[in-house]
């Protein structure tokens, strides 16, 4: 396994085991009551860890950044992670190679009409794309309706079924962002009055 693979590795195991938990976290605190909240909390940890991990020399993060040569075909994805070459790969072209997309959704309530507009999005990338090692579409939605494990269901059947070719399905992974089942009496009534209170302050209404 080389230093890449290896540093791949790493990151891939934070993004898919740790930072839905530390994004349900921030929800329960309050901290996500917009999708900048959201891609604020996700940059935030992703730098975090990076950091600790002492890759900050060849990982770097960027928000929204361009993607494609043509002004028609440029993407924007929420969040990029890349990677810079080591000297003997920037002899061969680019020096900075993209190796993980995130999109982000933020809504109060679970919008299947959202999953698919991000998850084509990532479909499109992946296949023109083909050295990204990873997508992820993270949707952080405070639905007491329904709870992360149906949430995450109902992602991967628009995934399989409704989007992306089979061979493009494991390329793309959906993380759900609910943490409100988790909230009990008599603290969850409290919790949901200043949830909506502070998603819609008064002086801006």
């Amino acid at each position: 396994m080389t230093i890449f693979t290896e540093e791949i590795e790493i990151i891939k195991n934070f993004i898919e085991k740790k930072l839905q938990k530390k994004l349900e976290k921030d929800q329960k605190e309050l901290k996500i009551l917009s999708e900048g909240d959201l891609q604020s909390c996700v940059y935030f940890h992703l730098r975090k860890f990076i950091r600790s991990k002492k890759f900050e020399e060849k990982w770097y993060l960027t928000n929204k950044l361009p993607m494609g040569k043509q002004r028609k075909g440029k993407i924007f994805p929420d969040v990029v992670i890349m990677r810079m070459k080591d000297k003997r790969m920037k002899e061969k072209g680019n020096v900075v190679k993209p190796v993980f997309l995130i999109e982000l959704k933020e809504h109060s309530k679970y919008v299947s009409s959202s999953v698919k507009s991000d998850l084509r999005k990532l479909a499109a990338a992946s296949k023109r794309w083909h050295h990204l090692q990873q997508s992820y579409f993270i949707l952080a939605a405070a639905d007491e309706n329904i709870d992360s494990k149906t949430m995450l269901t109902k992602m991967k059947i628009i995934r399989n079924d409704v989007l992306i070719p089979k061979g493009h399905r494991s390329k793309i992974i959906p993380i759900p962002v609910n943490a409100i089942n988790t909230i009990k009496d008599p603290e969850y009534p409290k919790w949901k009055t200043k949830y909506e209170e502070l998603r819609k302050p008064t002086n801006l209404r």
